[in-house]
Parts: C-alpha cells; sequence; structure tokens
C-alpha cells in the first residue's frame, strides 16, 4: 500500500511539471510567433510621405505602400478624415496595386446616430465596396420626381408603385394613392421583406419593433398618410438630411422614400411621364462623381454606382467622399512613378 501511495504522489509530481512545461512552453513560442508576426506586418508597409506633393489634401491622414514578397508595391493603404452627420469620420482604405479597387474598408472613427448613420459601420454597407470598380457614386435621386404644375387636375383612380430594389435594410417599398374628385383620399404605404412579407403586418404583429415605446411602424406610416390626406401635399413635411421630420407628432423614421413614392403616384394620376423618373430606393442620395474624375476615371468607363444608407445621406456622403479623396491622391501618387 505504502508503494502505491508513493507512486501515485511521483506520477502526480510528474504530471505537474509536464503541465507546467506544456504552459511555459506555449507561452513562450506565442510570444515569439506574436513578435514575428508584428515584424512582418511592419515590414510589409511603408510609409508615404503625404507632405511631399505639396498641396495635398487635408482629408488625408496618412498613406503607405503595401510591400508583396518581392518587395514590390501591391496594393495601397490610405486613412482619410472627412466630415460626417455627427462629426469626423475616419475611414482605412486598402486598394490594389494599381489604385482602381477597393480591396478592404474599415470606419476606424464615427459619431454618426445609433441604428442610422451608424450602419455605415455594418458589412452590408461596407461590402457594397469590396472588389468593385473605381470611382463610387451614390445612386443619383437629384432628379427626384417634380409633381406638375398647381392646378393640375388629378384622374380619378387608385394608383400603385414599387422601388425597383429593397432599401438598404432589406425592404421594398410600395405605395398605393387613391384619388376621389380629383383629390387624395386614401395612402397606403408598405414595404416587403425578401420573404414578401409586409412591414406594416410584422410591425403591428411584434415582430418589426423599432422601440419598445412609441408609435409602431405601420402606426407611423398612417399618421404621415393622413397628414398628407388633410393637406392635400407633402411639401409641408420637410425631411431634413436624414429624412426626418417634425411636421407630423410621432413620426421618428425616415420619409424620404415615402415623399418620392407619393410623388411617383400622383405623377401617374397628372397623366404625365417623368422622364428618367428615379425609384424611391434611390431617394435621399445625390450624384457625387468627386475629383476622381480628374484622375482620369471618366475615360476609363469605370465606376461603380451603391446605395447609401436608407435616410441617412450626410453620413453615406462622408463615406463617398473619403473614398474619392483617397482614390485621387493614389492615382496621383502612381502617376509621379510613371
Amino acid at each position: 500500500m505504502k508503494d502505491n501511495g508513493w507512486k501515485g504522489i511521483i506520477t502526480l509530481v510528474i504530471v505537474t511539471v509536464i503541465a507546467f512545461g506544456v504552459i511555459l512552453g506555449a507561452n513562450y513560442f506565442g510570444r515569439g510567433t506574436d513578435k514575428e508576426t508584428e515584424q512582418s506586418v511592419a515590414g510589409e508597409q511603408k510609409e508615404i510621405d503625404i507632405n511631399s506633393f505639396g498641396n495635398v489634401d487635408p482629408a488625408i491622414q496618412s498613406a503607405y505602400r503595401i510591400l508583396d514578397e518581392q518587395g514590390n508595391a501591391g496594393g495601397y493603404k490610405v486613412v482619410t478624415k472627412t466630415k460626417g452627420y455627427g462629426g469626423d469620420l475616419l475611414l482605412e482604405l486598402v486598394f490594389d496595386k494599381n489604385g482602381d479597387t477597393i480591396t478592404r474598408m474599415e470606419v476606424l472613427e464615427h459619431n454618426e446616430t445609433e441604428g442610422l448613420g451608424a450602419l455605415i459601420k455594418e458589412p452590408a454597407f461596407l461590402e457594397q465596396f469590396k472588389n468593385v470598380p473605381l470611382p463610387v457614386t451614390l445612386k443619383n435621386a437629384a432628379a427626384e420626381p417634380e409633381l406638375p404644375a398647381e392646378g393640375t387636375a388629378f384622374e380619378d383612380g387608385t394608383y400603385t408603385v414599387e422601388a425597383d430594389q429593397p432599401d438598404y435594410n432589406g425592404y421594398r417599398n410600395t405605395m398605393k394613392l387613391t384619388i376621389t374628385d380629383g383629390k387624395m383620399t386614401e395612402i397606403i404605404w408598405d414595404a416587403l421583406d425578401a420573404e414578401g412579407k409586409s412591414k406594416r403586418v410584422l410591425s403591428d404583429n411584434g415582430e418589426y419593433v423599432m422601440t419598445e415605446s412609441g408609435p409602431t411602424w405601420k402606426e407611423q406610416a398612417e399618421a404621415l398618410a393622413a397628414a398628407v390626406i388633410e393637406n392635400q401635399s407633402t411639401d409641408f413635411l420637410s425631411p431634413d438630411d436624414q429624412g426626418k421630420t417634425d411636421a407630423v407628432a410621432g413620426v421618428s423614421i425616415s420619409i424620404t422614400d415615402f415623399v418620392t413614392l407619393v410623388k411617383q403616384c400622383l405623377v401617374q394620376a397628372a397623366g404625365t411621364q417623368m422622364e428618367g423618373a428615379q425609384t424611391a430606393d434611390a431617394a435621399g442620395s445625390e450624384d457625387l462623381t468627386g475629383s476622381a474624375d480628374a484622375a482620369g476615371s471618366a475615360d476609363s468607363g469605370r465606376g461603380t454606382t451603391v446605395d447609401g444608407v436608407s435616410g441617412a445621406t450626410i453620413s453615406s456622403r462622408a463615406v463617398i467622399e473619403g473614398i474619392d479623396k483617397g482614390y485621387t491622391f493614389i492615382k496621383n501618387y502612381l502617376g509621379t512613378l510613371s
């Protein structure tokens, strides 16, 4: 029994020593690996002296050449700073070796509104910019539907419109507007998800919840409709750059798509065709070609149009501006090497 007891103790000591050895070895080799990684990353990037370019755009905060295994430039990294809705917006942009494509983009800092402008950090927004031809522009909604002249007679009937594409949240906006005796008498705004489920129904059932308190999405949509019918116009809504309005009590949602859909229905009711009409999913954004055209993009036929965050035009515009500034800098830098 004594021998068995000593053997047990000795075995326990040996196992303990081995365990400590494994832990210490792992820590030692782990530190070595981390150090090697840090050295490798540092060795792959070579800073570009942005001040050597004279009048460098103040939006450019820093720039680097990313070296490949042979020491040649395999890409470029640029950090830009632009003005968002809530303050400065800092972007880290990684371009390919030709400077024509973004391979990675990250929002380093922002002060945008949570649940609205802050969505620029979400993968669904950022993935639009990955590996697409530059420059990028927001979908053009500058040509918002123009209402017929005052006094134009609207034909009685029910008119429907639907956005060509889903909005940023994945819902396709729809509108049904009824004209009776030349006036708007019913407006039904809705949005359908990828499965065709109604946002009105989902919000009414508690499946689509914006906040725990306050009116549901359906209730806000109905309040908007009632106000427009009462005023027989959308002009009084005066949405701000975030698509919000103070004109209707209890309405906190972005109304940009709502206003555009109403106008499209009224254009139909007036019996007129709007040349180059834009669909509701493009509402609230602008055509921002930017200075990148000066870098030679206009004659290359390249470029990509992307969706902005619905109701967050300023935030979306700031991202596009940051990309444009970085793109222009890299193209100018590459021009100095040729």
